[in-house]
């Protein structure tokens, strides 16, 4: 491609393409490059500042991250407790019916239900958080924040 075509070009786009090919200067070919300085010259075109995040949308409080958010820091405050307890509290039961015996379990099917029950409980919880965890949507754009360090729509930053 010539310089011309790739000028053609970029006289064609609208300010945020613009801005977004300029952010994206350093991949160009040296061609595309020169004619990509030349529109920005001919426009004067300044790139737009770094977005600022808000706590909600429509207000001025700043924010520099997902987990800033008093719900996700839950979440993940959740998990980090599961995390560290869960061998105990899913094995609590079926340590506790050791140490009482057999002779206490024997002839109760609730005890060996329960005990048996439990463990399953504490995992499907611990499956839960990592469920909400990964669906957790982006405060700034309401579309799935994903497992990313930011968000794929918007790009919100997690940390």
């Amino acid at each position: 491609m010539s310089g011309d075509t790739f000028q053609r070009r970029y006289e064609q786009l609208t300010d945020n393409e613009l801005g977004q090919v300029v952010a994206e200067k350093q991949d160009l070919v040296p061609e595309a490059a020169e004619a990509l300085e030349m529109e920005v010259h001919r426009r004067h075109f300044v790139s737009p500042p770094p977005p600022q995040w808000t706590q909600q949308p429509g207000s001025d409080e700043p924010i520099r991250c997902l987990e800033d958010y008093n719900e996700y820091q839950a979440l993940v405050e959740r998990k980090k407790t599961l995390g560290r307890y869960w061998y105990l509290v899913a094995m609590g039961p079926i340590i506790l019916g050791l140490v009482l015996g057999r002779k206490s379990f024997e002839n109760s099917v609730v005890l060996v239900t329960a005990t048996l029950t439990w463990p399953l409980c504490i995992a499907v919880y611990g499956l839960i958080l990592n469920a909400r965890l990964l669906g957790f949507r982006c405060p700034q754009c309401s579309q799935s924040f994903g497992r990313g360090s930011e968000c794929f729509n918007c790009g919100f930053p997690r940390a």
